[in-house]
């Protein structure tokens, strides 16, 4: 996986902004643009702060080269945006405002979960692997 960053690098304190941004612009553009949402200041910041709490986790994943989790929980966060996306379309009421929600956060720690899983058998199996030789 050569298109990450090496793990302990310092680099990964650059990822850390630049993904908080990439972040916060996908899930305003859910929120407010296709969902059609007005813009309300506190549920921005709100929305900035988990971007930011879910940019600091893939950054401290990456750093210590946990690969398969970061990327695995990326594609759930991907998506979890598009099955929000897809059920907040329109003139969506509270409820479908929240099955977009809890849809997004199903898929996404649903992303990270099969990450962890992946990453202890590859950890296993390297072990494994070194213990027979």
């Amino acid at each position: 996986m050569r298109i990450l960053l090496q793990p302990r690098s310092r680099n990964w304190l650059l990822y850390l902004p630049i993904t908080t941004a990439v972040i916060t612009i996908m899930i305003y553009l859910v929120r407010f643009v296709m969902a059609g949402a007005t813009f309300d200041v506190v549920i921005a910041l709100r929305m900035l702060l988990f971007s930011f709490i879910v940019a600091s986790i893939y950054s401290l994943l990456g750093y210590f080269g946990l690969r398969y989790i970061l990327l695995l929980s990326k594609l759930g966060l991907l998506l979890g945006l598009v099955m929000m996306s897809i059920l907040s379309q329109g003139n969506a009421t509270g409820w479908e405002d929240l099955a977009g929600f809890i849809a997004f956060l199903f898929l996404f720690g649903a992303g990270f979960v099969v990450g962890i899983v992946v990453e202890l058998i590859r950890i296993i199996y390297v072990y494994i692997k070194q213990k027979k030789q």
